[in-house]
């Protein structure tokens, strides 16, 4: 194996390292964050990774993983034991909710609405925040409604 020369300059007691879509790292990464545990280990400080990554993300790319992949198995482990916190996802509730703050309008097809944009975007009634705002943003739009010879489907108060 070849030898790996970094410096880190850290400051303070422990590091933070955020990690947003954990199936997406590979072995250099992995290589990376075992440089900087050894690193932190050795000077008496601590490392918090909080990382973010789908159930089923997580299960498809450990039943992927390569024997050569040593450092990204070993952090897969870390996940796999350590403490997790489960979020709910983007529901047609939140949807709604978020609508109608963005908005201003109260109004009962709101939910309708919520409901069909997350039944198009997710088979799980989950859907990815940005798509399911950029659907409504794109369906309420003016010029949309015009091209696509559509109705105005909701008027924001004044």
């Amino acid at each position: 194996m070849m030898e790996r020369e970094r410096t880190f300059q850290i400051k303070g007691e422990f590091v933070i390292l955020v990690i947003d879509d954990l199936h997406w790292i590979d072995e250099n990464d992995g290589m990376f964050i075992e440089d900087l545990y050894e690193t932190l280990k050795r000077r008496n400080k601590g490392l918090l990774i909080i990382s973010s990554i789908r159930k089923a993300e997580f299960e498809k790319r450990r039943k992927l993983l390569r024997e050569d992949e040593f450092f990204v198995k070993k952090l897969f482990e870390y996940v796999e034991n350590g403490e997790k916190i489960y979020l709910k996802g983007f529901d047609k509730d939140l949807l709604s909710e978020l609508i109608e703050i963005a908005t201003n309008i109260k109004d009962e097809r709101i939910q309708i609405i919520s409901e069909e944009i997350i039944n198009y975007l997710s088979k799980e009634k989950e859907a990815n925040t940005l798509f399911a705002i950029e659907t409504f943003n794109l369906i309420s739009d003016e010029n949309f409604s015009q091209k696509y010879k559509t109705i105005k489907i909701l008027k924001k108060e004044n």
